[in-house]
């Protein structure tokens, strides 16, 4: 049973489950894809902006 367990928590962590979970939770999720910081929304993805309307950075 408990293989069983760890290998369903292996399967849905290596899918991004628990990010789209809480995605749905908190109504986005922020996330840095090379340098790049991106909001993710349960409908899509969009660049994330500084106040002055720049593309926010971020370090990996």
């Amino acid at each position: 049973m408990r293989l069983m367990l760890l290998l369903a928590i292996g399967i849905l962590s290596g899918c991004a489950v628990g990010e789209r979970i809480n995605t749905a939770v908190t109504g986005h999720t922020v996330q840095c894809v090379d340098g790049i910081e991106y909001v993710q929304f349960p409908s899509g993805a969009s660049v994330a902006y500084t106040p002055d309307g720049k593309v926010k950075t971020c370090r990996n």
